[in-house]
């Protein structure tokens, strides 16, 4: 069976990199980092389970996308809220 090519794991490192760079472009703290971290874990497990000929298995791992966007947006979320009361 099929399975994620190196093309999978180069463009998620690129993603993960540039949510780095912007995190700390923008004065991010540990929350969107702690955040960011699981999200990423989040991919690899997207690309390490994946089976390009599994039509199932390509939808469910499309589908967790939305938990890779909610883990991000809480991590920002959780971020601004501790400046905010700091």
């Amino acid at each position: 069976s099929a399975s994620a090519g190196s093309w999978d794991h180069c463009r998620d490192a690129a993603f993960q990199a540039t949510w780095a760079a912007a995190g700390v472009l923008a004065g991010a703290r540990l929350a969107f980092f702690v955040a960011l971290v699981i999200a990423s874990l989040q991919l690899v497990w997207q690309i390490t389970t994946l089976v390009t000929d599994d039509a199932d298995n390509c939808l469910n791992r499309f589908r967790s996308n939305q938990l890779v966007g909610w883990l991000l947006f809480l991590g920002l979320v959780i971020d601004l809220s501790m400046k905010t009361s700091s």
